[in-house]
């Protein structure tokens, strides 16, 4: 029987990934170290109320960040009803069976699977006008049956929205947040002409939906949150959480909110440099405004303390002749150049053609 190899702790790495019989014997040729991952993403769930006061999220109204949405403070107002909203504590009574219904996250957003859609008795009590689906671009050409009959009978706009991979998601979320704004913008005008209600009651309800609830469709729901209510990923995360507890995010997705999160920022960014940009420039137009009146006001007291000038007139004939006209024309007087001028009868260069002897006008006809 042949010895047995000795224990060597640089193999452990290799046993992992090679067959029993060839990691036995394996040794490294060189040191190596595992490839580095980046740091897991670990998320502060709210559990009950004693770990601190509820997340509430307020609509902000801050103006650099309406030019980034390129939203006006009313249309914001109008979206959000410019109320706080109060996040719960779902985990407290959370059970397995609520993951295959929707929450409502916003007053006006909820979130769930799409076996939520079946139940049209929910999405008639919550108001539901508009559903979109986060989907699996290969599941586009399937039918969703489920779907188009509560749209059908409840008159729900349905958008979808294809990925074809998860990565997809950061190209994603300015349009969802659109789409979503938009709606309830347009609702609200619809509601307004028609209904004679209070304007909450004008307001219209969106549900986002993906196959389990707790990732694609989560994530759309974040990123609007943060984009909205100007939340950061963990306060935006932290809040979702407290209503759908069973929320399941891969690292993948907690990193492209992250990148969602630099491109609100950077967007904000722009938007506070252009707002300087634009004092600036008219900080200076209104310098060159009141330099050019400064510069008229001067120049019309200047011509008040000048003296008046005397009226010009055409000079005459007299005033073209050289005083000195002798002294530099010896043997020649000044008469002598009037010759020139007497007996000149007026002439004009041209008359009309009718009045000249010997002229004729063929007329056409």
């Amino acid at each position: 029987m042949a010895p047995r190899a000795a224990w060597n702790p640089l193999a452990l790495d290799v046993a992992e990934s090679c067959p029993p019989s060839a990691a036995i014997n394996a040794i490294p040729a060189a040191e190596y170290e595992r490839i580095p991952m980046a740091p897991v993403i670990l998320l502060p769930y709210r559990v009950d109320d004693r770990v601190g006061p509820p997340p509430v999220l307020q609509p902000s109204l801050d103006q650099n960040l309406l030019n980034a949405l390129q939203l006006t403070e009313q249309e914001v107002e109008t979206i959000t009803g410019n109320t706080p909203q109060v996040a719960g504590s779902s985990a407290v009574d959370w059970t397995y069976e609520q993951r295959r219904k929707a929450q409502r996250v916003l007053d006006f957003l909820h979130l769930g699977p799409v076996a939520a859609i079946r139940d049209t008795e929910y999405l008639q009590s919550a108001g539901i006008t508009m559903i979109i689906i986060v989907r699996d671009f290969r599941m586009s050409s399937c039918r969703m049956l489920s779907v188009e009959n509560a749209a059908q009978k409840l008159n729900i706009q349905v958008h979808y929205i294809d990925l074809g991979s998860q990565f997809e998601l950061v190209r994603e979320y300015p349009t969802a947040v659109r789409l979503i704004n938009d709606h309830m913008l347009s609702i609200h005008r619809v509601r307004a002409r028609e209904w004679s209600g209070d304007a909450a009651s004008r307001r219209g309800r969106v549900l986002v939906a993906c196959d389990s609830g707790n990732d694609r469709s989560c994530a759309i729901v974040t990123a609007y949150i943060m984009a909205m209510y100007g939340q950061d990923m963990f306060g935006a995360l932290t809040y979702v959480a407290a209503q759908r507890f069973s929320l399941s995010l891969s690292e993948d997705y907690k990193r492209m909110l992250q990148t969602w999160e630099d491109l609100l920022k950077a967007q904000l960014n722009v938007s506070v440099a252009n707002v300087a940009q634009k004092q600036e420039q008219q900080i200076k137009r209104r310098q060159w405004e009141e330099a050019q009146q400064h510069s008229i006001a001067a120049t019309n007291a200047q011509s008040e303390l000048a003296p008046p000038s005397r009226p010009r007139h055409k000079r005459s004939f007299e005033d073209t002749m050289d005083e000195d006209w002798g002294a530099n024309n010896p043997g020649e007087t000044r008469d002598a150049d009037y010759e020139r001028f007497t007996g000149r009868n007026d002439f004009a260069p041209f008359v009309d053609g009718g009045t000249v002897p010997g002229t004729h006008h063929q007329q056409s006809g």
